[in-house]
């Protein structure tokens, strides 16, 4: 167990054979949990990067109250472990291995992993600064009009890919299609 952990509660570790009752046990069962939790946290963290919103949820799976999860995710944000920028920059980069995805999109694949509106946007931004999201339109049309599809279906097909409206009539305007 953490030893800052004990101190915020102004606890210590006890003798051996010292009983504990009452608050101090409580407070140093809640210590050990928290730090469980955050044991359990870096179990997942070291397989792959998650948002603190993905990881608050798997350790209330696992059994661990909010505030046993909260205490264990600020120590690994503090630690460097847990970070949403660089979780936001690796999901946008490995989406856009294999799919040609826009903007507002990935904006809601970010959204719907906790990840905060400006922290996304700073990541999207950053993202295509190095990758044309014009580039990522045509090869997302190309791919569709090998599928056959042309037209208004095109269109739908790109505007459900996350591509904006204005990107969609430029490149289907300049007969790139």
């Amino acid at each position: 167990m953490r030893e800052e952990a004990l101190d915020r509660r102004g606890l210590a570790l006890p003798e051996s054979g010292e009983r504990l009752e009452g608050s101090a046990a409580e407070s140093l069962y809640a210590a050990a949990r928290a730090f469980l939790a955050e044991r359990a946290g870096l179990a997942y963290l070291s397989r792959a990067e998650h948002s603190r919103y993905q990881l608050s949820l798997k350790l209330a799976k696992k059994g661990y109250s909010r505030v046993e999860a909260d205490e264990a995710l600020d120590v690994l944000a503090d630690a460097g472990y847990l970070d949403d920028a660089r979780f936001a920059s690796a999901w946008i980069r490995n989406r856009l291995i294999g799919r040609s995805e826009g903007r507002a999109l990935l904006l809601a694949g970010l959204s719907a992993r906790g990840v905060d509106r400006s922290v996304a946007d700073r990541a999207l931004e950053e993202q295509f600064r190095d990758d044309d999201e014009r580039a990522l339109c045509l090869r997302a049309m190309a791919k569709l009009a090998r599928l056959g599809r042309t037209g208004e279906r095109m269109r739908i097909s790109l505007q459900r890919k996350g591509f904006s409206k204005k990107l969609i009539s430029e490149c289907l305007k300049n007969g790139e299609n």
